[in-house]
């Protein structure tokens, strides 16, 4: 471990030049990850948190940068600007905690950059001893340094600070108290200096971690300043990950601890630095822990002219730079020798990198995407479930968010990005448009129930991800919309059902029939179930079953704004001049909950659960217990319709009822049963159970009958279905649309889902948009350059276009001056065409002709 501070160039500068050799013949990449970042599945939505004061009088109007709770169970988040606030932040407000400029006297807020109070981090103890710390820029010289670079000819431009404060009474919302210096950093240029500093928040009281402050320190702009000898070693701070027991005294100041554990803490070599957790960075702008899975240490290296970085932090790693931008060769002495290579220049690994030790991104990206990684959280709140375990970042330039699985976060290998698409106020946006300007300057935030929040500098505004769901569902097509008939009896056939019979002794067999209009409801055929009559002790039961097909069923992963609706009519009959004794159990339920031994659904394995029930009241199965829709018999004689909204995210359903005299209008009954089988799986399987009961104790010996089986996979659809002569839920007119996506081949075409809703037909305009899109901000060549449609409905296809202006040019051209927000050009290979719709379900397919792809925009509009 060194003990001094400043030393001689000479030895690390040959081990660094030795360390950079591009072999004969190489040449620099042009576009280092060719393939661009896909836009995933997962809609993030957003609402306004607080506003920040504004500490500017020209944007960006706050220069805030951390968002973090307090963590002392109270429930506290603060925000600092780096003009020397720190703020405590509720939603729609924002009070002075600590006037941190005031307090320290030397803080350098100019030339902006890195400059400021740049972080700060609550000590995991401070609702017992009011301690916290902060990390900023101090003019250089301002104090004597714990720490200057090696190389003595480079300059220093700014200091780098870490205060412990403590407060008096920690539970206060101004700070009083005092402030101590900890350690004090020469930084060699105005960026890249003190970035986050922060605690472990899985350690536990009584770990070696706890209470042990990690700082991140850049490299100080020191390779482009001409110093790259300055960085990427271990006698340097300089581009590294520190850690520091905060309140430890070992350290050669005496104002800190050493921790024994640090890789280098007890490796017997003056010549390295004890602090030092890992190295090779150039800008470690952010550092954080996923708190569950297997507590990954994650960080955002931000790049020079290519490459942004995510990487697994891990003690003892070398992550390159300034030899390594990404997985790729740099010249670190771009400045002085660029005939070397560029700072805009990389080139490929040499054949014999893996025996060089460096550590590699496990996800990156390149400036085709953005300019500057922000690191976030992995998503461990509550509020938006569907990005549980997902690691959120984004850039801070274009606002951009992108997501990985962070269960496939893994050293040696690189993960696949999707980009989150932004929704605030049920409309999608993005964070350029929201702050109104060329530049985001993004940051995220996080609280002590682990919520994530989104931050940006131009107007000084904080987001809270509120909830987050599919743009399609499963990831994959879009749910079928609209009501799909479940079973048709007018055939009189029941082979769709499955029947199962407990073996037994009957007076009378159960049977299951389809019967024509038992009830002179004018009905049609229905299907007719009954128990039978038991001639045993023991109670007998008939399951009668139905599997659903693939586009019905009830399918993982859902988000907590995509319901299901099951729909279905039940009648009992009169028998004899009383009410038909019956007794039977419906519902939904998966495939896996069946029995290995018996091959059957039994009561506990049905997931959405409801019962008719021998006495003629209708009860719901509200996780372990029965609940009465109603305090007495529903009429006989008399179709109910029955529609149960189901939550399969939630694991909860809702009913409602309509028919006889108790219920002349739609009615809710019940809201949030929970599931009588708390299943994650796909819901596949219609049942029906009826009881006969014993012979002591018959349940039902009439028959019980069903109808008009309709399932709706893409919402809360509370209409009679249109084949009934109802209609969708949102009746009334089409809800135009307007989705863009990229267009691949086989599964991955584009699909737009849409409803001509009441009574009558309306006129349609559908575009398939392509080389436009290159005045609506897409790149040339990643638009579909020769779209085509073909429009569905009920499975056929019944409307095709190829290219706008061959078919109906004039009509599409005027339906496109009365709706749309601009126009497709003459000659253009983008597909429009117009046509006249009656009420129903219809599917718009996009494909690239000749197998063609690229980001399209499909829009339907109705028009006069």
């Amino acid at each position: 471990m060194k003990s001094i501070r400043q030393f001689s160039l000479s030895l690390a500068k040959s081990a660094l030049c030795l360390s950079f050799l591009i072999p004969a013949g190489y040449s620099q990449i042009e576009d280092p990850i060719p393939e661009s970042i896909d836009r995933g599945n997962i809609v993030i939505q957003i609402e306004e948190f607080t506003q920040i004061p504004a500490s500017a009088g020209s944007a960006p109007l706050a220069r805030i940068n951390h968002l973090k709770p307090a963590g002392d169970g109270s429930g506290r988040v603060f925000v600092n600007d780096l003009n020397g606030l720190l703020y405590l932040v509720s939603k729609d407000n924002a009070s002075v905690y600590l006037d941190f400029g005031a307090m320290v006297g030397d803080l350098a807020t100019s030339p902006g950059l890195g400059t400021g109070f740049t972080s700060f981090a609550f000590h995991p103890d401070f609702a017992a001893n009011g301690k916290f710390y902060t990390a900023h820029m101090a003019p250089s010289g301002s104090g004597p340094a714990d720490f200057t670079g090696p190389v003595v000819e480079a300059p220093i431009a700014l200091q780098g600070v870490i205060l412990e404060w403590t407060a008096t009474n920690s539970s206060a919302d101004t700070f009083e108290g005092t402030s101590r210096e900890v350690l004090r950093i020469d930084l060699t240029h105005t960026i890249h200096g003190l970035q986050e500093i922060s605690f472990n928040p899985n350690s536990q009281n009584g770990d070696s971690d706890y209470g042990m402050l990690y700082i991140c320190v850049g490299d100080a702009g020191t390779t482009i300043q001409g110093f790259p000898d300055n960085a990427h070693r271990l006698d340097s701070v300089l581009g590294t990950i520190l850690r520091i027991d905060p309140m430890g005294s070992n350290s050669a100041n005496g104002q800190y601890g050493i921790p024994g554990d640090n890789p280098w803490a007890s490796d017997g070599d003056p010549n390295t630095f004890g602090e030092i957790w890992s190295y090779g960075f150039r800008n470690p702008h952010r550092i954080s822990w996923d708190i569950a899975g297997d507590g990954k240490m994650l960080s955002g290296d931000i790049g020079e002219r290519n490459i942004e970085e995510v990487n697994l932090i891990e003690p003892g790693l070398d992550y390159g730079w300034n030899l390594r931008e990404g997985t790729f060769v740099i010249n670190p002495d771009f400045d002085q020798n660029p005939q070397n290579g560029t700072r805009d220049e990389v080139f490929a690994l040499p054949a014999n990198d893996e025996s060089l030790g460096f550590t590699y991104p496990v996800a990156q990206y390149d400036h085709d995407e953005g300019q500057a990684i922000v690191s976030g959280y992995v998503y461990r709140g509550s509020a938006a479930p569907l990005l549980d375990g997902y690691f959120l970042f984004g850039d801070i330039v274009n606002g951009r968010l992108f997501s990985v699985d962070a269960d496939s976060l893994t050293q040696g290998t690189q993960a696949s990005i999707k980009e989150l698409t932004l929704e605030i106020d049920g409309s999608s946006t993005t964070l350029l448009s929201l702050v109104s300007d060329s530049r985001v300057d993004l940051r995220f935030g996080y609280d002590e129930e682990n919520e994530l929040y989104l931050i940006e500098k131009r107007q000084g505004k904080v987001y809270k991800i509120a909830g987050a769901k599919l743009a399609s569902s499963g990831g994959g097509e879009p749910p079928v919309v609209g009501w799909q008939k479940i079973d048709d009896l007018e055939n009189g056939l029941t082979s769709a059902w499955t029947i199962f019979q407990e073996e037994g002794n009957f007076q009378a067999e159960p049977s299951v029939t389809v019967v024509d209009d038992p009830l002179g409801a004018g009905q049609g055929k229905v299907l007719a179930v009954n128990p039978g009559v038991p001639l045993t002790t023991s109670s007998l039961n008939m399951t009668v079953e139905r599997t659903l097909s693939e586009s019905q069923q009830i399918v993982d992963p859902v988000t907590e704004s995509q319901l299901t609706t099951f729909y279905f009519k039940v009648g009992r009959p009169t028998v004899s001049g009383a009410p038909g004794e019956v007794d039977v159990t419906w519902g939904l339920a998966a495939e896996s909950a069946r029995s290995g031994e018996t091959g059957l659904h039994a009561y506990g394995s049905y997931s959405v659960l409801g019962r008719y029930e021998a006495n003629g009241i209708m009860d719901i199965r509200d996780g372990g217990s029965y609940v009465d829709l109603a305090n007495a018999a529903l009429n006989t004689n008399v179709y109910y319709e029955a529609w149960f909204v189901v939550d399969h995210f939630n694991n909860t359903f809702s009913q409602y009822l309509k028919g006889g005299t108790d219920f002349p209008e739609q009615t809710m009954v019940y809201s949030g049963a929970g599931y009588r089988n708390l299943t994650f799986d796909n819901l596949e399987t219609l049942l029906i159970i009826t009881s006969a009961g014993t012979i002591d104790a018959v349940k039902g010996k009439d028959d019980i009958y069903f109808d008009d089986f309709h399932i709706d996979v893409s919402g809360q659809n509370l209409t009679t279905p249109l084949s009934l002569g109802g209609g969708h839920a949102e009746g009334g007119k089409l809800i135009n649309i307007s989705t863009r996506a990229k267009v691949g081949t086989g599964d991955n075409v584009l699909i737009g889902g849409f409803i001509v809703g009441g009574n009558e037909s309306v006129t349609v305009l559908i575009r398939a948009v392509g080389s436009e899109l290159l005045d609506q901000g897409v790149a040339a060549g990643t638009f579909l350059a020769d779209p085509q449609i073909q429009l569905f409905s009920g499975g056929q296809v019944i409307a095709t276009n190829d290219n706008w202006d061959a078919d109906d040019a004039a009509g599409v051209m005027a339906a496109g001056q009365q709706v749309a927000g601009f126009q497709l050009v003459a000659g253009s290979l983008s597909a429009g065409l117009v046509i006249d719709l009656a009420p129903g379900a219809y599917g718009a397919i996009v494909t690239g002709a000749d197998g063609g792809t690229g980001i399209c925009l499909v829009e339907v509009y109705e028009v006069e």
